[in-house]
């Protein structure tokens, strides 16, 4: 809270001086406003976009006082990095509050051919990486949990284990950045690859997004990607980012989309692995 002063009153400041500073500027710290995220890597994920207050400048003679505006950059730098110290800090108990509380499943019936549960995971997934909750991994952000625990059944199962493929980390973590926009929560990417500092995003399915003609997206399957890569954008702050499509004609049909609105994102059409391995032999008869 005194971080979020301190940058309101070094903005105001540069303001006066006829400064032209985002404003005004957000209540509620970064990512603490309400947000319902769908299921990342599946065709329910869904962000929304909240407005942003219009920049507006107090103009004085003489102009705008450029140490000024630069003190009150760093002040919102500073802001911003006491943070992301606070949600890094806060962030394994938060895990631990939310693994408490998720969906229970009751254990998988015998010889269950429709249950993942009853299958042994596939090879590849014995090289995935766990993650710590709230370690910055050298990024901008921090490992967190988010464990949904969807019905076990093969279509949640695909798309979660494509997502781990994709990231290589076990399911369950996402990698969240905030916003540069501190009017809008936090953003989170399925991953992060620290080595290659790039942002990863896994997309399995999506068919539904193509149009008639399956060359372009569906105009709402076209928005909702659009949104969700603008603020990824945004908070990737000139960081690579990777968006893994399973759908060929859906990969194609997004890269023109993000080319188009003149989104800096690589997308790439990789193969689903296999999903599960062999049966579990004391699951089945």
């Amino acid at each position: 809270r005194r971080a979020d002063e301190a940058a309101d009153e070094a903005e105001d400041t540069a303001r006066r001086t006829g400064c032209t500073i985002s404003a005004p500027p957000r209540r509620t710290p970064y990512g603490e406003a309400p947000h319902h995220p769908g299921l990342h890597g599946g065709p329910g994920t869904g962000t929304a976009v909240l407005a942003a207050g219009r920049p507006y400048a107090v103009l004085t003679e003489g102009g705008c006082d450029e140490e000024a505006r630069e003190q009150a950059e760093e002040a919102r730098a500073a802001e911003r990095r006491a943070y992301l110290e606070r949600k890094r800090a806060e962030e394994p108990e938060r895990a631990r509050r939310a693994l408490e509380d998720r969906k229970q499943w009751p254990d998988p019936e015998r010889n269950a051919t429709g249950d993942p549960r009853n299958y042994n995971p596939p090879d590849w997934a014995d090289d995935l990486d766990s993650r710590t909750y709230g370690d910055a991994d050298q990024g901008d952000g921090f490992w967190a949990s988010r464990d949904r625990n969807p019905r076990p059944n093969w279509r949640n199962e695909s798309w979660l284990r494509y997502q781990e493929q994709i990231t290589g980390t076990q399911r369950g973590y996402e990698y969240v950045v905030p916003h540069t926009d501190p009017d809008v929560p936090d953003v989170e990417f399925d991953g992060w690859d620290s080595s290659r500092r790039t942002y990863l995003e896994a997309k399995n399915g999506y068919d539904s997004f193509l149009g008639a003609d399956r060359t372009e997206l569906t105009p709402s399957g076209r928005e909702r990607l659009l949104t969700e890569a603008r603020r990824q954008v945004a908070a990737a702050r000139g960081k690579d980012i990777e968006w893994h499509f399973s759908n060929e004609e859906v990969a194609d049909a997004a890269r023109d989309a993000f080319e188009d609105a003149g989104l800096d994102i690589e997308v790439v059409h990789t193969v689903p692995g296999p999903i599960a391995g062999d049966r579990r032999p004391e699951a089945f008869d």
